[in-house]
């Protein structure tokens, strides 16, 4: 089905101001279906801006495809959870239902975790005095009176067995120091670093150097939209442009936009 065109109506006077409608270079029907109404959502939100219509498609296309990274919602910081959520639900005899609560499941896991080392010091100490316990009957021997001796035989017989049991409960209850829900990894750069608005804002400054050059004017543009979407705090263009800059400084790649987000990128004339 034809969606159709975004249309603008300039005045000579004012770079871009939209009146109506917002008129693009590409239209969005040439995009994926699926993603129509997401990106003309934030073609609303910036149409009283001062902003290349062009500009203003891209970019929208572009936090769409950040929006849709998996890695971009990842939490904060430098680790990723490695946590085997269904094999702690499954260790725990939780249904399918409850394993997907992964608070229920972490507090299971740890009083379950908090019992086992409970048990294992206990057993432990068992273990060492019933030691202690045969060897001073094996010492004292000879000491003893005969029944006593009878019956001292038959514990020490006993013991073997018993110590076999205690031992594998032993092994059993054994608790490694990391917990199974600290079990993390390094996050991957670039691919995991950058959150929705990060992200985003790295591929405006890729892509609009791509339509206008290194040296084209892009970051008031940017700084706008950003504002208009709710991407960044920053008080002015400089402090913004400090930011995006300072995210990727030391880094010796990006992660490439989607393939349909850059063919819209093509050189402004």
């Amino acid at each position: 089905m034809e969606l159709g065109y975004l249309m603008v109506r300039r005045n000579s006077s004012q770079r871009g101001v939209v009146k109506e409608s917002v008129k693009v270079d590409a239209p969005i029907s040439s995009l994926p279906k699926h993603l129509h109404d997401d990106v003309r959502k934030y073609i609303r939100r910036a149409g009283d801006l001062s902003v290349n219509p062009n500009r203003v498609l891209i970019c929208a296309c572009l936090l769409v495809a950040a929006e849709r990274r998996e890695e971009c919602h990842l939490p904060k910081g430098k680790y990723v959870s490695t946590v085997q959520w269904g094999q702690l639900a499954a260790m725990l005899g939780l249904s399918d239902e409850e394993s997907e609560n992964h608070g229920e499941v972490a507090k299971r896991y740890k009083r379950l975790r908090q019992a086992m080392q409970q048990i294992h010091a206990a057993i432990g100490a068992v273990r060492q005095r019933s030691k202690n316990l045969l060897a001073l009957l094996e010492r004292y021997h000879a000491l003893l009176p005969e029944p006593h001796r009878y019956l001292a035989d038959d514990v020490r017989k006993q013991a073997n067995t018993l110590d076999q049991l205690i031992y594998q409960l032993l092994v059993a209850t054994y608790q490694s120091k990391e917990s199974l829900l600290d079990r993390r990894r390094p996050k991957e750069i670039p691919h995991e670093l950058f959150n929705v608005g990060q992200q985003a804002l790295i591929w405006w400054q890729y892509c609009l150097h791509r339509v206008c050059g290194p040296r084209g004017k892009i970051w008031a543009d940017i700084y706008e939209l950003a504002v208009a979407w709710r991407l960044t705090d920053c008080s002015d263009v400089e402090e913004l442009k400090r930011v995006v800059v300072r995210l990727t400084e030391e880094m010796t790649e990006i992660v490439t936009p989607p393939q349909w987000c850059l063919k819209l990128c093509l050189p402004e004339t």
